[in-house]
């Protein structure tokens, strides 16, 4: 349900990214043709920008300089460490200090990496366009392809390739057996709601906002760990997924629209024997 609502939810905000039209094919000037201008619609647009930029954040590492393969690296020692540290620590505490009052709340936070997350991401693209507000409706364009490429691509790939056992299953925070084993690792909770923090506070870099979507993040992922559905490590993978993701989208668009809230125009002519033709192209 969760999953059919993301994909929903990316495929009706990225179907009004407006597609540049292609360059006109000169005519035959002696049938006396017009030149003729392709304009796929929207909907065509859709399952290729998604395509092309799932396949820019897999590629990533194969553009990294030395001074990313160390923060990597780092990030890597940091998820592992938190295995082998804090784990088994950090789910006994969770669950001897566990009561109704905390389920209850863990409950309500954690649907900020589920529906709540898909509503705020709603929320910005719907005002964006009536209010004609730019930056809203790029961050929420921005926030669903995000969401549905960490967690209906790269976080189901990554959990059937760890396959790693969830506490609730008390079979020990090591215990992994990849394809066809557990779905504890990244969490997928923790990683929607990193990936929507991130796209916003990218988008709005104030200080304020940053916290806040940070913080709620930061507060799902405590809510996870509460409700013994993850161990600490998976909540740190989602976090470094969702953050990752979010950022590489919000870059790899800012650059395709010219810059945040800017606007691209280009115009392409057409002149030969017997036709002349022009092209005006407008992205957001």
């Amino acid at each position: 349900m969760v999953l059919d609502l993301r994909v929903a939810l990316a495929a009706l905000a990225l179907s009004t990214l407006p597609v540049r039209s292609q360059e006109p094919n000169p005519p035959d000037p002696e049938a006396g043709q017009r030149p003729i201008v392709n304009s796929p619609g929207p909907a065509c647009a859709v399952p290729k920008l998604l395509w092309d930029d799932t396949i820019f954040v897999l590629k990533a590492p194969a553009r990294w300089e030395a001074k990313e393969w160390v923060v990597a690296g780092g990030a890597l020692t940091a998820v592992v460490g938190t295995a082998l540290l804090l784990d088994t620590h950090l789910r006994d505490e969770s669950q001897r200090h566990r009561n109704l009052r905390t389920d209850n709340m863990a409950r309500g936070v954690q649907l900020f990496g589920a529906g709540y997350a898909f509503g705020v991401i709603g929320g910005f693209w719907v005002y964006g366009k009536l209010a004609g507000d730019s930056e809203a409706l790029h961050t929420g364009l921005d926030a669903a392809e995000a969401s549905l490429i960490a967690g209906a691509v790269l976080g189901p790939l990554l959990k059937s390739a760890v396959g790693r056992s969830r506490p609730s299953r008390q079979e020990g925070a090591f215990h992994f057996q990849a394809f066809g084993g557990g779905v504890s690792f990244p969490s997928g909770h923790t990683t929607e709601a990193f990936t929507v923090a991130t796209v916003i506070s990218e988008h709005y870099p104030q200080i304020w906002v940053r916290c806040l979507a940070y913080g709620t993040a930061a507060l799902v992922g405590a809510a996870r760990i509460q409700q013994n559905a993850h161990f600490a490590s998976d909540v740190l993978g989602g976090a470094l997924l969702g953050t990752l993701v979010g950022r590489m989208v919000v870059t790899r668009e800012g650059q395709r629209r010219g810059g945040p809230g800017k606007l691209q125009v280009s115009l392409t002519t057409s002149i030969g024997p017997g036709y002349q033709g022009a092209v005006l192209s407008v992205r957001l």
